[in-house]
């Protein structure tokens, strides 16, 4: 198939782009064509990985063309795992690049520059998978300083493409500070019931069983009476941080379709927004026990 769209002057620039594209071990590339009837945009180029993502290419003279701001907000919202860059010609006349290329890093599009004369496609930055880029940033300013580069460890996680290891970093902040909050707590006489071996708490004893034995125990009232107001480590936030014990050891199975990869996505950018709100929650609930 040959190129319908796109200028006369730019096909020797995507001929470039498709052998970049094969050289990487991508086959079956479209020319032209939507990847998805429900998405209003045809990429230059495009294909399906082995890992089930879309790789997509649009060959252009600037990277912020009309279509893209629309095509990155439908696949944000139909979580569909989409690798989007845009290739240019090297040396091109371009005075809006660096806030085009700014723009273009800050909603996961990638930016492949072209050198004809030496035949040679650069990478100028990666693209990100559509499909969590919608995720919700978080507000460091919210956080303690020493929770900070935790969470932003885990969103570059999540944003570069592996999203259960993403929630897994979170939930061991979560995991953490609940050890912790257990530990102090019964340490200094606020459990209505004391357990033979508090120190177990710490590391050994199964997360659940900390969770379930300081919301069991945990006395609100006996805290008040020694200045220390515990009333927002509520049973119903224990209850969420109990709920979510079963995710804290899943491991992350590739997915077998593109339907197992947007259902994964899907569930997992939910999973990591509410992790990351939750930890907060506990952190300001825990505050006074300074933990």
């Amino acid at each position: 198939m040959t190129y319908r769209v796109l200028p006369e002057s730019l096909r020797p620039t995507a001929d470039l782009v498709q052998k970049y594209m094969k050289g990487k071990g991508l086959s079956k590339i479209h020319i032209e064509e939507p990847i998805d009837e429900a998405l209003d945009f045809s990429p230059t180029l495009s294909c399906r990985r082995a890992d089930h993502h879309f790789e997509c290419v649009e060959v252009s003279e600037t990277i912020r063309t009309s279509p893209m701001p629309s095509f990155v907000l439908q696949c944000q919202l139909q979580h569909t795992p989409v690798l989007l860059s845009v290739a240019l010609p090297a040396n091109s006349d371009y005075p809006d690049f660096r806030r085009d290329l700014k723009w273009a890093k800050d909603v996961g599009i990638g930016v492949l520059e072209v050198n004809h004369e030496t035949s040679k496609v650069a990478s100028i930055s990666r693209p990100l998978s559509l499909s969590l880029t919608g995720l919700s940033r978080v507000d460091m300013r919210k956080y303690p300083a020493k929770y900070r580069q935790a969470i932003s460890d885990a969103e570059e996680t999540f944003l570069g493409g592996n999203p259960p290891k993403a929630c897994s970093m979170v939930y061991d902040e979560i995991e953490a500070i609940t050890r912790r909050i257990a530990y102090k707590t019964h340490m200094q006489g606020l459990w209505s019931k004391s357990i033979s071996d508090p120190g177990s708490m710490k590391e050994k004893m199964p997360w659940s069983s900390v969770l379930n034995a300081l919301k069991s125990n945990l006395d609100r009232r006996a805290a008040m009476s020694s200045g220390k107001n515990l009333g927002s480590l509520s049973d119903p936030l224990l209850s969420r941080t109990i709920g979510i014990t079963p995710y804290r050891n899943q491991s992350g199975h590739k997915p077998k379709s593109l339907r197992d990869l947007v259902a994964r996505d899907s569930a997992l950018r939910t999973r990591m927004e509410d992790a990351v709100n939750l930890l907060l929650e506990l952190i300001i609930a825990s505050k006074c026990l300074r933990v």
